[in-house]
């Protein structure tokens, strides 16, 4: 059986793929996985804990972070 393009664009299923996606979600958990598991687990106890100085530094590095996101998303769109 032939079908054409107007069953997908009607609702039909589709089995294609988009790979470009599964990239850009792999990339951005990569980000957030390094970002964030380093500072769970090097730089809280490396830092003592939760003192006004730990946060000072954990939020530059989030900012640094979230930087790094926005570069990230402009590089994508």
């Amino acid at each position: 059986m032939v079908t054409d393009d107007s069953d997908r664009s009607s609702g039909g299923y589709s089995a294609e793929f988009d790979v470009g996606r599964l990239y850009v979600w792999g990339v951005s958990l990569l980000i957030g996985f390094i970002g964030y598991s380093s500072q769970i687990c090097v730089y809280w106890s490396y830092l003592g804990g939760a003192t006004p100085k730990s946060l000072l530094v954990l939020g530059a590095f989030n900012c640094m972070l979230l930087l790094l996101y926005y570069n990230y998303y402009l590089a994508v769109t």
